[in-house]
């Protein structure tokens, strides 16, 4: 509904209020994740009962994907001015409409694919000993995760290979396609202005959006999910410390910026 007004008020700037809202809450999502890709690269273990629902919190982001896919293929591309002033020759190369389409779709989609591949090979080991205690009735789709098993100590030893492994790969690639996201579908909304720490600006800030949004879902919702003797004030002081030092990084980047 409040696409419709504001769609109904101004074309445009609702396609550009809803292409807004898709960055950002595309940013959180893979952000808060990258906090449990982030533990797992460092061998922290403070934040261990934070760890699986930063993990779930990726679970939104092919949604995000399709709304973002749909609003291109219906015509929020036509909002940006390159799609119809003449650009000069460096920028006419990398801002064409069928180009422009597909750094979305395949940089964002590569990023998922490592995610979940993540995911996999992370849920893995837990999923696979509740099943051994759950017998037939643990969920059908369970084995999606857990074909094969082989023991549950040689799957904690393989699970912890595979994390690092493909949180390298997320890292780098949620760096580089996350920045690429911030020119594209932000950048070039303005596409004679350039700023070089603009990319780099959004995906920590992502980050910090995504810690963020992790400590008060996990704040409401801990009594739910019974974790609240996981998540003690400690854990809350140090994802405190973390959260606030990012935001004097964002602080910092955004001042320079200017």
């Amino acid at each position: 509904f409040g696409l419709q007004w504001a769609l109904a008020l101004n074309h445009d700037r609702g396609m550009a209020a809803f292409l807004t809202n898709i960055v950002y809450w595309l940013g959180m999502a893979q952000g808060a994740f990258m906090f449990a890709v982030a533990l797992t690269l460092t061998k922290a273990r403070w934040g261990r009962s934070l760890k699986r629902i930063a993990e779930a919190f990726v679970i939104v982001v092919p949604f995000i994907y399709i709304a973002l896919v749909l609003w291109l293929l219906l015509g929020g591309i036509d909002i940006y001015p390159w799609t119809t002033e003449a650009m000069p020759a460096h920028k006419a190369v990398w801002l064409q409409k069928g180009f422009f389409f597909c750094r979305q779709v395949i940089g964002l989609g590569i990023v998922m694919g490592f995610s979940f591949a993540y995911i996999r090979v992370s849920w893995r080991p837990d999923l696979g000993m509740m099943q051994q205690k759950l017998g037939d009735a643990a969920p059908a789709w369970w084995n999606w995760f857990i074909g094969d098993w082989k023991g549950l100590e040689a799957e904690v030893e393989a699970s912890e290979k595979w994390q690092r492994i493909y949180g390298v790969l997320t890292a780098i690639s949620y760096s580089l396609v996350y920045s690429m996201v911030a020119i594209d579908l932000e950048m070039s909304l303005a596409p004679h202005w350039f700023a070089n720490m603009f990319p780099a600006w959004y995906f920590m800030s992502a980050f910090w959006s995504g810690l963020v949004g992790l400590g008060l879902y996990s704040i409401l919702a801990r009594n739910w999910l019974g974790l609240s003797t996981l998540l003690t004030p400690t854990v809350y002081h140090d994802l405190g410390k973390l959260t606030f030092a990012l935001c004097m990084f964002w602080g910092y980047t955004t001042y320079a910026q200017y």
